[in-house]
């Protein structure tokens, strides 16, 4: 059977890359949104989530990574093709891939806690369970003393959350592009989705007070489009339009992470090819370029 399936789809890797990208964000969404049910059921800590979108990520490169190269986020891919290393059409395959994938992901969620989360939003209302699918905004409280009543009660602004969405994927995008290139840490390729997942955990634990670190058009906008058709138009209207925020923020931040990563890092190191020419050199040929370039 498994040679026939192969047999059917065997060269046409577009579709290989459609279905590896929908398959690696679907299991972000769906491990990571499942953690954040749970987390609202069992009452824990949000250093929970921050751990489980960690592997979750590490889990979606996995699935991912032979057939796409594990983007599974569209802010990865766009920034790829203002770079110039990935053409439009492809780039568009990945993309429709990553937001489907995003939308199926509120199927296991659903299905698997939707009926406590049904009770929570009848005693409590749809913004104590809206935010399983995607992310809102927090609303800041200051207490001058944790005895004290709230002094301060305010919302992010939305500079303030867009720049949050900003430097979290630029730091996202800068940190992975350092592990992916072979010309810098050259960490073995079956830890680099491991790798991967722990960039986002640092971020989640770093930036994820704000509004829930989506950092990736696909993983908030796919599952919100899901959760709109069990609460309507709540989840484009809260917190002032919030939900364009974790779409475009993000990308804008990927290309800036990316484009600092090429020009002060990358641009500076040897190419792969002038390394293994290096490599290949006899041990006293080396030492003689080496001294050349300390004599400068």
């Amino acid at each position: 059977m498994e040679r026939a399936i192969r047999n059917c789809i065997k060269k046409k890797p577009l579709l290989a890359a459609f279905l590896g990208e929908c398959m690696g964000v679907f299991v972000l969404c769906a491990l990571g949104n499942s953690s954040v049910a749970q987390n609202i059921m069992n009452g824990a800590y949000f250093i929970d989530i921050n751990f489980a979108y960690g592997f979750a990520c590490a889990f979606g490169v996995y699935v991912s990574a032979a057939a796409s190269g594990g983007h599974i986020n569209p802010a990865v891919t766009i920034t790829e093709v203002i770079l110039g290393r990935m053409s439009v059409g492809t780039a568009l395959v990945y993309i429709c891939g990553q937001f489907l994938g995003g939308f199926l992901s509120g199927i296991p969620v659903y299905f698997v806690y939707g009926q406590y989360l049904n009770l929570v939003e009848q005693e409590q209302g749809v913004s104590a369970v809206a935010g399983v699918y995607c992310t809102y905004p927090t609303t800041y409280q200051v207490k001058p003393d944790p005895s004290q009543p709230i002094l301060v009660v305010e919302e992010p602004t939305t500079g303030t959350l867009f720049a949050d969405q900003l430097f979290g994927t630029m730091f996202l995008v800068f940190i992975v592009s350092s592990i992916t290139d072979g010309r810098n840490s050259k960490p073995h390729s079956g830890f680099v989705p491991l790798l991967v997942g722990m960039v986002v955990m640092a971020i989640g634990l770093c930036f994820g007070s704000n509004c829930g670190y989506a950092i990736n058009p696909a993983r908030d906008l796919g599952p919100r489009l899901f959760s709109a058709m069990l609460y309507g138009d709540y989840v484009f209207t809260a917190a002032e339009y919030f939900f364009w925020i974790p779409i475009v923020a993000p990308i804008i931040g990927s290309f800036l992470g990316g484009f600092l990563y090429l020009v002060l890092i990358s641009a500076h190191l040897p190419d792969l090819q002038e390394e293994e020419s290096l490599d290949d050199l006899p041990e006293k040929k080396r030492v003689s370029i080496n001294s050349v370039g300390d004599d400068f």
